[in-house]
């Protein structure tokens, strides 16, 4: 079996999530000798155990008897660059969905990295997102099955790129039959809890992991919300708030805190930048909002989490434990025994504590909690000796939306630490733009910051700014262009997940597409919309949209001329990206502007 510290150690969640957005349908080629052609691309998110069960054609319970490389000319199907295909003989225990062609059934799957041929480096679409697993001989397991054009042998139900590389694969308890008219979603349920309580470290790890990424009402990239975060972390806690000891184990720890991180805003670095964003002042970003409203299902966990933050552990441990706790301020009682806290964790001798203490601390920023964290505090802690917790506490500025910190912002962008100024450039731009309008425009010639900080004024105010938009939607584009060239641009745009100047040409649409048509005629605005068509007429992220907005604009010679360069330009655009605006025009679904 793939065991736990394998299928979720956070090395590989964080080689699973890295570069998903800025790396979309990229492909890059690496001169470098040490590495081989690396891709990027949108993978599907993963299935929940309802939708595995209908895109399956057999549900099965089974204990495998053998284990075999398959022969070439078997499960065409799985053939991969990465894995080696295997022929699982399996022996019927229960079905669940389908109907088994015998007691003793043939399976293939994909397994072990083949010793020869593999690449040296990888970027997102690598081996560990190609579906695998490993079957051992002598186990069971709850198995997703498809059949090569209805018929013919058993295979592993996914069989693409996914971001849950496990799926369609669960290792069972025991050999028990399962009682018909079990659902499949309830059977996993009842194998995996009963391996909690495992004699086995390795058993118990690898239930409890599984779990909870069953239960992220998929947040994070490779969860699903099969089941009800309580539900599991009542099942993982006991009556005294303490899980299993494989759980708690000086090995495996950190992994289990990380699992049970996933739901607070604040236990990845992308998730708080999620979380930023969705409570920024109109965001300026290309991340996805963070959905969950609290995270009060972490209550049974809450007592272990403190324990463990007090506790002698490695910092690293404490501070996750300390992060793992966002946004459980919505229960009260949760509210003050965690801010309660805080005072001695800020006051930590150790850097990693101070600086989880200050991120945390976003949510208790008023006098509504037990404990608060004053705006002078926060500032304090943005002057401190530690790069860490000033990055930190520049963050936590942004996130509790404190505005007596941003003179204190202001003065960060010329910290000695390019992370700490990114830290406080995302903070600023995240404020409503009447609060830090004139700090902004006083930075647009920031090297690193400059043009994000242009846009963030010309996204909602874009005529106070036009010609500096326009001057940089008019510089010349190349294969590099976009790419950071120092830590403090790349820190920033991870921040955004999105190149600054892609924002710069998107809000000269929008202030195009803001101004009334009889305006757009006049020959001032025609350098305006050169730039724009001229950035568009290539990039097919664009050209939909600048022909709506030509044609609504009733500029139809220009939207005529662009249509033709774009089509020229992009032989492959299918042509749904003027047909459609022109019906909607049409049928009056689309205004005149």
């Amino acid at each position: 079996m793939e065991n736990s510290t394998e299928m979720h150690s956070p090395k590989r969640r964080a080689r699973t999530n890295q570069l998903l957005v800025s790396l979309t349908c990229l492909g890059i080629l690496f001169s470098n000798p040490h590495c081989e052609q690396a891709k990027a691309m949108i993978m599907p998110y993963p299935m929940t155990i309802d939708k595995m069960t209908g895109a399956s054609a057999l549900v099965i319970k089974a204990k495998v008897i053998s284990v075999e490389p398959a022969k070439a000319t078997d499960s065409n199907a799985l053939k991969s660059n990465f894995w080696q295909v295997y022929r699982a003989k399996l022996k019927l225990i229960s079905t669940l969905k389908g109907k088994a062609p015998s007691d003793t059934i043939d399976f293939y799957y994909r397994a072990d990295l083949p010793p020869t041929g593999k690449p040296t480096m990888w970027l997102d679409a690598g081996p560990e997102n190609h579906a695998h697993f490993k079957l051992e001989a002598g186990h069971s397991y709850i198995l997703f099955a498809q059949q090569t054009d209805g018929k013919g042998p058993l295979v592993q139900v996914s069989s693409n790129y996914t971001l849950r590389s496990w799926e369609g694969f669960f290792r069972a308890a025991d050999d028990t039959p399962i009682a018909p008219g079990i659902a499949p979603v309830k059977a996993v349920w009842n194998e995996l809890t009963k391996q909690i309580a495992s004699k086995q470290a390795a058993v118990s790890q690898y239930a409890a992991l599984t779990l909870l990424d069953l239960s992220c009402e998929s947040n994070s990239s490779s969860g699903t919300g099969d089941y009800p975060r309580a539900q599991v972390l009542s099942s993982l806690f006991d009556s005294k708030h303490e899980p299993p000891l494989a759980l708690s184990a000086a090995g495996f720890l950190k992994t289990f805190i990380a699992a049970l991180g996933t739901m607070s805003p604040y236990s990845r670095d992308d998730y708080r930048m999620r979380y930023l964003w969705t409570i920024a002042d109109k965001p300026m970003c290309s991340w996805a909002p963070w959905t969950i409203k609290d995270n009060v299902t972490a209550k049974p966990a809450v007592p272990f989490l403190i324990k463990i933050a007090d506790g002698k552990h490695q910092p690293d441990i404490c501070a996750a434990a300390i992060l793992t706790l966002g946004a459980s301020h919505h229960d009260p009682k949760m509210a003050e025994t965690i801010s309660a806290k805080l005072p001695a964790w800020l006051a930590s001798q150790q850097p990693e504590i101070r600086a989880a203490a200050i991120i945390l601390s976003s949510d208790y920023p008023t006098s509504n909690y037990p404990t608060i964290v004053s705006a002078k505090k926060r500032i304090e802690l943005m002057t401190d000796a530690s790069e860490q917790v000033r990055k930190a506490a520049a963050l936590s500025a942004g996130l509790s939306q404190s505005a007596e910190t941003i003179p204190q912002l202001d003065k960060m962008l010329n910290d000695k630490s390019a992370s700490v100024r990114a830290a406080a450039a995302l903070s600023l731009i995240s404020f409503p733009l009447d609060k830090v309008k004139i700090i902004l425009l006083s930075h647009l010639n920031n090297h690193d910051f400059g043009v994000g900080f242009l846009c963030r004024v010309a996204m909602i105010d874009p005529a106070s700014v036009k010609n500096e938009l326009l001057a940089e939607c008019q510089k010349p584009r190349t294969s590099m262009s976009g790419v950071p060239t120092t830590d403090a641009q790349m820190a920033f745009q991870n921040g955004l997940a999105t190149d600054p100047h892609a924002l710069a040409v998107r809000a000269l649409l929008k202030y195009l597409d803001d101004t009334a048509g009889s305006q757009l005629s006049k020959p001032e605005f025609s350098k305006f919309l050169d730039c724009l068509e001229q950035n568009s007429v290539a990039d097919s992220s664009l050209t939909g949209a600048t022909y709506e907005m030509l044609i609504t604009h009733s500029l139809k010679q220009r939207a005529a001329s662009f249509k033709k360069r774009a089509i020229a330009a992009q032989p492959t655009l299918p042509t749904i990206a003027f047909d459609q605006p022109d019906r909607l025009l049409e049928t009056g679904n689309l205004k005149y502007k």
